[in-house]
């Protein structure tokens, strides 16, 4: 993952910083209305030509960007459930429905080559900053606040409501008894998605 691969996080507390090429994000999400986020930062902080999307913490940092983000799957990541719902269509990837949780809840991921091509695609796209301190957890709290990153949804005072909507949506598909990718409802789900985009405000 660009400057990642060489450079290992450190094993320490803190917190990481997700940022996408301005491009790369124009092409991920539809066109929407920022209207209500603060002029300061539009829902996220520009710098050149990167704009952050994601803000996460870890009591150790190299197992959980490396580990959980990278090369994980979307069922210990929140930021790869989301990009991956974003980039069902473009990837030709699907979230499945895995077996139930003790607490009766499933899991679901891309399955193993949806989530090697989701991890092919933050390889080549986005770049990860990070921050070592042990006041990481409120750190987050502030920085989530101040910025309101359009891919965190907990605890976000601004939060880009489509996407949750999608990720639910889209698990609704992965539950339909079927044995091969439910693309019609996936499809129906992302039509919705861009329409609520357009309509979309933050106020």
């Amino acid at each position: 993952m660009r400057d990642l691969e060489k450079h290992p996080p450190p094993t320490s507390f803190g917190l990481y910083f997700w940022w996408f090429e301005k491009r790369v994000i124009q092409k991920l999400l539809p066109k929407i209305k920022l209207a209500g986020y603060p002029e300061y930062s539009k829902g996220w902080i520009f710098r050149e030509k990167w704009n952050l999307l994601y803000i996460g913490i870890g009591s150790n940092l190299k197992t959980r960007i490396l580990a959980c983000h990278f090369r994980g799957n979307a069922n210990v990541s929140t930021l790869r459930m989301s990009l991956g719902c974003l980039l069902v269509i473009e990837l030709g990837i699907c979230l499945w429905k895995q077996p139930r949780l003790r607490d009766g809840e499933y899991r679901y991921t891309f399955g193993v080559e949806g989530e090697k091509k989701l991890s092919k695609w933050m390889a080549g796209n986005a770049l990860v900053r990070l921050v070592e301190t042990p006041d990481y957890e409120a750190l987050e709290e502030k920085y989530i606040r101040q910025y309101a990153p359009l891919l965190n949804i907990d605890d976000n005072p601004r939060l880009f409501r489509p996407l949750k909507v999608l990720r639910s949506q889209l698990k609704e598909c992965a539950k339909l008894k079927v044995d091969k990718p439910p693309w019609k409802c996936v499809k129906a789900a992302h039509e919705r998605f861009k329409e609520q985009c357009r309509n979309y405000s933050s106020d």
